[in-house]
């Protein structure tokens, strides 16, 4: 991507200026939202307007919200304002999956990965090096995670508003 990103957490991330251009980029990256705070016309004529942004967003399946913040201390309103649209900002599962793998005795190979097969290791351990703490994730705590939370419904590290 030549656009240069800062990933803030799972959900959010920043970057400088867009330009409509840049939003293809974006959509192809797998950004779903975009929210806009720079103000129109901040610099003049030379950077384009939200209502332009807003269309090539749409036009993209991005949905685009503008919430202009001016230079200088950010009201109370527009900080709530921008956790609000924050908190709606739908969920994007990276395709993340554990396959603990026995490779000797008592020692195991815990491979998470996302799509396309990226390396997403939670643990800050060489994913590659069989461990006896992968071991006992596997005999231990995945069997009664599944048991105990997955087959009765539970999801303790997710945000979710339940089926109705």
């Amino acid at each position: 991507m030549n656009i240069i990103t800062k990933r803030l957490d799972g959900k959010l991330s920043v970057t400088g200026q867009i330009t409509v251009e840049d939003l293809a980029e974006i959509a192809a990256a797998g950004y779903q939202s975009v929210i806009c705070n720079r103000p129109d016309y901040k610099n003049g004529i030379r950077q384009p307007v939200s209502a332009e942004l807003e269309k090539a967003a749409q036009s993209l399946g991005i949905k685009f919200v503008y919430l202009p913040v001016a230079v200088g201390p950010v009201s109370l309103e527009k900080n709530e304002a921008f956790n609000r649209l924050v908190a709606e900002l739908p969920d994007v599962y990276d395709g993340y999956g554990a396959c603990p793998l026995t490779v000797e005795n008592g020692k195991v190979i815990l491979a998470e990965f996302g799509f396309g097969g990226k390396l997403m290791p939670t643990f800050p351990l060489n994913p590659v090096v069989p461990r006896r703490f992968a071991w006992l994730l596997k005999t231990k705590l995945f069997p009664w995670l599944y048991w105990n939370g997955m087959l009765k419904g539970r999801e303790w590290l997710t945000r979710s508003a339940g089926v109705s």
